[in-house]
């Protein structure tokens, strides 16, 4: 079009940009967007929008804003929403809830996308307090009842809030239960550690004669991956196919990983990522390398690390489980080779912090963190805690700190944990009766599991753990997951 003199419109553009969306190609829709403001082309709303939309699919949050703010103060719904979007789909949950505000201010009332993705924010931070309040607006406006998107989201954030019951009852006040809701509420009791209950509503769902898609099976799978059902979930794998006319995916393929994984049936799941249809991933072999440090397979870790530095290079991953996997086995030597190498590549392991919501207020931790107000008040009920649970059992797992730390000064660095002073915040502000809810942002460790399990005998409370593999609920000294994760 361009070599033939003819100039683009709204129209054209929209559809180039969109094509750059599709194919996650930056650089290409950046210099469509430049030659739009070289030539002083006026771009509508709609361009504007797709752009948003372009930058957020590129991961470039930074571009998403500066498209918004070029709309100067005529920015309708639409965009603001886009906006939003963007900052939840990348992470800024907080930012967005601080445009929301913004779009409120400047009298732009939010339509139901605006509001479902406000959910899921609230859904990755665990924001129940944002949650209750964004429901009650929801049904006051009288969108809920209709809107089984709405429903289905409002479900997803009672459920990542650990609150199964309120989620179970938004699912059970739907009318017109669709694939979505119910493999929402499939994957909820999974997560939750009741995977029976998550089996059996499967069951009534196909006897309801709702057909399962592919995000149904990963739910169905991920609950027998937790549950230990190595028999139901190879029947569930094969006969997706056979029976449902499903190709496997590699989120499926990664459910039977992990559940051999956790069986210590090692060789298999290595022979069943070797031999898939679906593209390899370093997902994938980053569940297997994790069953190899807890099954202690020095020589299948080193093959699966490698592979994850061939399919993501920039990975820490690698790294850190081989390393850790080393230490298990004792091999000092060898792990500080792997570090050694991870700080001549530059490679950087992600910062661990847990947070906590108190009275509707977030509060963030890392490990030894010192920056909180409160900090001298959690570290002190944090020793008292520590003195109660040692006199009940509880011994630190000192295998989770640096080898070459003295003994007791391993003991202080576990007990300073960010789960650990989260998880004190939370007992020392909330009200008595209220289970205290924390998540991290990687996997909890064995020690801060096993410090749990000791603090909810002793303080008589309901913990909820959320990590990145699972829900973990504390009670009367057990775990939801049975130690089984």
């Amino acid at each position: 079009m361009n070599q033939e003199g003819t100039a683009p419109n709204n129209h054209t553009l929209s559809i180039a940009i969109a094509a750059c969306s599709a194919l996650v190609d930056l650089s290409r829709g950046r210099k469509i967007h430049a030659s739009l403001e070289g030539c002083g082309f006026q771009a509508d709303d709609h361009v504007k929008n797709t752009l948003m939309d372009f930058y957020t699919k590129c991961d470039s949050l930074d571009d998403v804003k500066k498209v918004f703010r070029s709309m100067g103060g005529d920015a309708k719904v639409v965009s603001w929403t886009c906006l939003i979007v963007g900052c939840v789909q990348l992470g800024s949950y907080r930012e967005a809830f601080h445009f929301f505000k913004l779009m409120e201010l400047q009298g732009i009332h939010a339509d139901t996308v605006t509001y479902a993705s406000l959910l899921d924010a609230c859904s990755n931070l665990a924001s129940l307090s944002q949650g209750r309040k964004l429901h009650a607006r929801i049904a006051e406006l009288g969108l809920l009842e209709a809107d089984v998107v709405l429903q289905t989201s409002i479900l997803t954030m009672y459920s990542k809030c650990g609150r199964l019951g309120e989620a179970r009852g938004i699912f059970d006040r739907i009318g017109e239960k669709n694939i979505v809701a119910w493999s929402a509420i499939i994957i909820a009791y999974a997560q939750n550690g009741d995977c029976s209950t998550a089996l059996k509503l499967f069951w009534k769902m196909e006897q309801a004669g709702q057909k399962a898609s592919e995000t149904t099976f990963v739910s169905v799978l991920y609950a027998c991956s937790h549950a230990g059902l190595v028999d139901d979930a190879y029947y569930y794998f094969t006969t997706m196919k056979s029976e449902r006319k499903l190709e496997p995916l590699p989120g499926h393929y990664g459910c039977i990983v992990d559940l051999l994984g956790r069986a210590g049936r090692l060789a298999d799941a290595e022979e069943l990522i070797q031999r898939m249809k679906a593209p390899q991933s370093g997902v994938l072999w980053t569940t297997l390398l994790g069953a190899c440090k807890t099954h202690g397979d020095m020589k299948l870790a080193e093959r699966a690390a490698e592979r994850i530095r061939e399919l993501d290079p920039g990975s820490a991953t690698p790294y850190v489980l081989l390393s850790n996997v080393y230490s298990e086995a004792g091999r000092w030597d060898l792990a500080a080779s792997v570090r050694k190498r991870m700080d001549d590549m530059k490679v950087k392991k992600p910062a661990g912090k847990s947070w906590v919501e108190v009275r509707g207020k977030l509060h963030e931790f890392v490990a030894g963190d010192q920056s909180h107000p409160k900090i001298g008040e959690i570290v002190l009920e944090l020793k008292r805690l520590l003195a109660l649970i040692k006199e009940a059992g509880y011994a630190a797992d000192k295998s989770a700190t640096l080898h070459n730390a003295e003994e007791e000064e391993k003991e202080g660095l576990l007990y300073y944990h960010s789960e650990k002073l989260a998880m004190v915040m939370g007992l020392l502000h909330s009200p008595r009766g209220e289970p205290v809810q924390v998540v991290k942002n990687l996997r909890v460790c064995s020690d801060c599991h096993t410090a749990a399990k000791f603090i909810s005998k002793v303080e008589d409370r309901q913990i909820v753990l959320r990590d990145t593999k699972q829900f973990h609920h504390f009670e009367h000294g057990r775990c939801s997951c049975g130690d089984y994760w």
